[in-house]
């Protein structure tokens, strides 16, 4: 009795991981990759997350900026290079709030006669996604959100068509 107890016991326990597994699976199906292993046909190779990604992207903005997560992905192909930067806000507000600012900043940086990293600044649509296009320091560069996430993508010019339109399909 003591053994077939044991056996229902462990099926049991089968059954309920394999659940909770399936359901996770489908969850983080819906959502799309958090952090795509490839953005057109750069791999990813290194991945900051946490304080160390947070640090370094508000060091990026020369300040502090209110976002939960941070993440920095890089991506290469022999030669060819990529960096995805990923801000996790609390709300798709706040997310929406940070790349107006962003946009608008950038947009009058390039307007205002200064020295700019940044040209080409456009506003497109891709797969129904308002994306910003800006040129600068040999990359092309996407910047966007999706929900509570703020994106910025830097890539080789040749690949940023096609990388681009990756990385939108595997966020969903």
């Amino acid at each position: 009795m003591n053994r077939l107890a044991k056996i229902i016991r462990t099926q049991k326990s089968r059954a309920i991981l394999l659940t909770l597994f399936f359901i996770l699976f489908m969850a983080g199906a819906a959502r799309g990759e958090a952090i795509p292993k490839t953005i057109g046909a750069l791999k990813l190779g290194q991945l900051q997350s946490g304080e160390e990604a947070r640090k370094a992207i508000s060091k990026l903005h020369g300040k502090k900026l209110e976002f939960r997560e941070g993440y920095i992905a890089s991506y290469k192909d022999g030669e060819k290079t990529a960096t995805l930067w990923i801000s996790v806000y609390d709300s798709d507000a706040a997310a929406k709030k940070e790349l107006a600012k962003m946009s608008v900043k950038i947009a009058e940086g390039m307007k205002s006669g200064k020295e700019n990293v940044f040209q080409h600044f456009k506003e497109l649509s891709i797969k129904g996604v308002a994306v910003y296009f800006v040129t600068g320091m040999g990359q092309a560069h996407y910047f966007f959100k999706k929900g509570k996430r703020m994106f910025w993508l830097a890539v080789e010019p040749s690949e940023a068509r096609q990388a681009i339109r990756d990385l939108l399909g595997k966020i969903s």
